[in-house]
C-alpha cells in the first residue's frame, strides 16, 4: 500500500478530496481529546447531519443548531433557545470553501507521508504536516497527523499539537461515518 500513496502535489490534492469526502457523507461524529494550554483535559463531541444539522457536547453543556435555532442546555437544566443562530457560522466552518482556503495554504514539503496503519480493519495512509497559523496576531505552529483511509478516501484519525512549549495544546480527533445519527430541534418549555 506504500507505494500507492500519493507524494508532493498530489498528496495536497489527497488531503482536499479527504475533506470534501467528509462533507459529503450524510452525517459523521467527530470526538475531540485533548488538552486545552491550561493541561486540562477536555471532550468534545460535534455530530453532523447533511446539510446543516449540529450537535456538540462538552463537558455538561450541549448545543443543538438546527436551521430552527440554536438550542444549549447545562447538565440536567432544560433545553433553552439561544437568542444567536449559529447555524451560518456552523455550515460556514465546514464549508469546502474554508477548507480548500487551509488546504491551499499548505505547501507540498510540507506534506510528509510517514506510514500506513489499519484502523477497524480498514488500510490507512498516514500523514504529518506542519503550518503556522496566524493565532490574534502570535504566528502559532500546528503539526497535524491524519489517517486517511485508503478505499474510501476519508478522514478517520487527527492528531494535532499547536501552541509553543508548555503552553501547546493538543487533541485527538476520531470520525465516525454513520447516517443513522439524527439530530431534531428539542423541545423548549417555557
Amino acid at each position: 500500500a506504500n507505494d500507492n500513496a500519493p507524494g508532493g502535489q498530489a498528496a495536497i490534492d489527497l488531503l482536499l478530496e479527504s475533506a470534501k469526502a467528509q462533507l459529503a457523507q450524510q452525517a459523521f461524529r467527530a470526538t475531540i481529546q485533548g488538552k486545552d494550554e491550561s493541561g486540562q483535559d477536555t471532550t468534545v463531541i460535534l455530530e453532523r447531519v447533511q446539510p446543516d444539522r449540529f450537535r456538540m457536547i462538552s463537558g455538561a453543556s450541549e448545543f443543538i443548531i438546527v436551521p430552527d435555532g440554536t438550542f444549549m442546555k447545562e447538565g440536567d437544566a432544560e433545553w433553552q433557545q439561544s437568542p444567536i443562530s449559529m447555524s451560518g457560522m456552523m455550515t460556514q466552518i465546514l464549508s469546502e470553501q474554508s477548507i480548500e482556503k487551509l488546504i491551499e495554504e499548505t505547501a507540498p514539503e510540507d506534506l510528509k507521508f510517514v506510514g500506513v496503519d489499519a484502523i477497524d480493519g480498514e488500510p490507512m495512509w498516514i500523514y504529518e504536516y506542519t503550518a503556522q497559523e496566524d493565532v490574534g496576531g502570535t504566528m502559532v505552529d500546528t503539526f497535524s497527523k491524519t489517517w486517511i483511509g485508503v478505499l474510501d478516501k476519508l478522514p478517520y484519525r487527527v492528531e494535532a499539537t499547536s501552541g509553543t512549549g508548555d503552553a501547546a495544546a493538543s487533541s485527538t480527533i476520531t470520525y465516525e461515518y454513520d447516517d443513522s445519527i439524527e439530530i431534531e430541534a428539542p423541545l423548549v418549555t417555557g
